[in-house]
């Protein structure tokens, strides 16, 4: 595989947040909870601040999520393990948090227009 991944569907910390969220509502409709919080924590978006001249949107995107610093760390790890299941279950345990793009604040003085209107786009937004 040229890119490989431990499955990260629904790792994002919005897509957990949502789940918890929604689990704790049908608990509240089915009365497995009685009481209602008065809210959530807020989760703070995650800011990048962008001071490259030359960044652009494709180096920004990479900067939120690059799937082949994933890959290469997956590929060490399941080719050195002896039990490759247990290696994978761990990496999926592992994972660390990432923010969807909606998510995700971008500061930078310096960045083109046409880049600005791709990562909008793409749901970054900019402070």
């Amino acid at each position: 595989a040229m890119i490989a991944t431990p499955h990260i569907a629904g790792y994002s910390v919005l897509s957990k947040r949502r789940g918890v969220e929604m689990i704790y509502q049908l608990a509240l409709q089915a009365g497995v909870i009685s009481t209602q919080l008065a809210s959530m924590h807020a989760i703070s978006p995650q800011r990048l601040y962008i001071t490259d001249p030359s960044a652009s949107w494709q180096s920004i995107v990479l900067r939120c999520f690059d799937p082949s610093v994933l890959t290469e760390n997956m590929k060490q790890t399941l080719s050195a393990a002896n039990h490759v299941g247990t290696a994978f279950d761990k990496l999926r345990e592992d994972f660390n948090q990432r923010y969807e793009f909606s998510d995700v604040e971008v500061v930078a003085d310096g960045l083109q227009d046409a880049d600005r209107k791709i990562l909008a786009a793409l749901g970054f937004w900019f402070a």
